[in-house]
Parts: structure tokens; sequence; C-alpha cells
């Protein structure tokens, strides 16, 4: 019984105080309390750059693929087929270009004009 008051007391305590605060920790020096979401909004957009600009540059630039048609291709696909899209965006952009390259190659015959 005793010990439930403690945690009860120990609980409205914490639930009284903000979440960011200066508090003084065993040394007696001061530290600030975080309210933990820090790490996730970091990760959140840590990733979102990397997904919408360093991998479609580099993809880009290592591939000879315009930036451009790689986000476009990134987005309709990963928007189509979700994660699984993601990964088949670039392969199906590449085989898309190649196609295109057999079917009207750059130096096909050009009509006369009239």
């Amino acid at each position: 019984m005793f010990i439930t008051q403690i945690a009860e007391s120990k609980l409205t305590e914490l639930a009284k105080r903000p979440a960011s605060k200066k508090v003084e920790n065993a040394r007696g020096r001061f530290a600030i309390e975080q309210d933990g979401h820090d790490a996730p909004v970091a990760f959140g957009v840590i990733a979102f750059m990397e997904g919408h600009f360093i991998t479609p540059t580099i993809i880009g630039r290592r591939l000879a693929l315009n930036a451009l048609a790689v986000l476009l291709m990134l987005a309709f696909w990963t928007w189509l087929w979700g994660p699984i899209g993601s990964f088949l965006a670039s392969p199906l952009l590449i085989v898309a270009l190649i196609l295109k390259e057999h079917l009207v190659p750059d130096d096909s015959p050009q009509l006369p004009p009239d």
C-alpha cells in the first residue's frame, strides 16, 4: 500500500512538470530533460532529404539519367506500388529509355521537307 502511494505521488509530480525543464542530476549539475521527439523528427527529416534529393541526384549522375526523371519515376512508382515500386523505379526508367532508343533511334532517316 505504501509503495503504491509513493508511485502515485511520483507520477503526479512528473505529470505536473513541463516536458523540457532544467533539473539537477546526481552530481549537482543541471541537465535538460528531453521530451523524446528529437530523434524521430531528425530521422524523418534525414530520410526525406535522402529519398527526395540525394538518391535521385546520385542515380541520375551515375547512370547518366536526368535527376528530375528519376525523381518523377520514383514518386510515381512509389505512389502506385509502395516500397516495391520505389525499388523498381530506376530499373523501369532504364528499361523505358532503352526501349525508346531501340524504337526511335536518333540516327533514323528524316523525311525530306515538302
